[in-house]
């Protein structure tokens, strides 16, 4: 069970709230699943939270946020994406 905070900022709308914790959700899987994540699904919403949060630095402090209190990196799982050509990935 985790026992940690999603980072969330107060402009997102409730659509964009969704779409956000459903990135965290995948950064998750990718450490805790067996079988890791689905790179598409993910590669979509790591777009989606880009188009949401524009701002480089937004984005970095966002993914830093979310690092500092689960320990999983969401731009690491998005870079070791683009060096792989499996449709899942799973970080050890």
């Amino acid at each position: 069970m985790k026992n940690y905070a999603y980072p969330i900022i107060d402009d997102w709308s409730q659509d964009e709230l969704v779409k956000m914790i459903k990135l965290f959700n995948l950064t998750e899987d990718a450490y805790e699943k067996h079988n890791g994540v689905d790179v598409s699904e993910f590669v979509n919403q790591y777009n989606l939270f880009r188009q949401i949060n524009p701002s480089k630095m937004e984005q970095k402090q966002i993914c830093r946020e979310f690092y500092d209190t689960s320990g999983y990196d969401i731009y690491k799982v998005y870079k070791l994406i683009g060096d792989t050509s499996k449709k899942r990935l799973k970080i050890n």
